[in-house]
């Protein structure tokens, strides 16, 4: 299913990196980093937020 929605343009790799055969998740936090080093670097404000969706389907009926 991946490769289907890669092939029609409904991911973006440049954003979606969970579930990816590459280990992109380290390239959004290296980003997280630097922002994190410019900011504090700057002395500027900087806002970063985390979502857990972990078991966001867990009740979905599968059946």
């Amino acid at each position: 299913m991946t490769s289907w929605a890669r092939a029609n343009g409904l991911i973006s790799l440049e954003a979606q990196k969970g579930f990816q055969p590459a280990d992109g998740t380290s390239e959004h936090n290296f980003v997280m980093e630097v922002a994190i080093q410019e900011a504090r670097r700057t002395n500027a404000q900087l806002a970063i937020s985390w979502l857990d969706i972990s078991n966001a389907f867990g009740t979905v009926s599968h059946q």
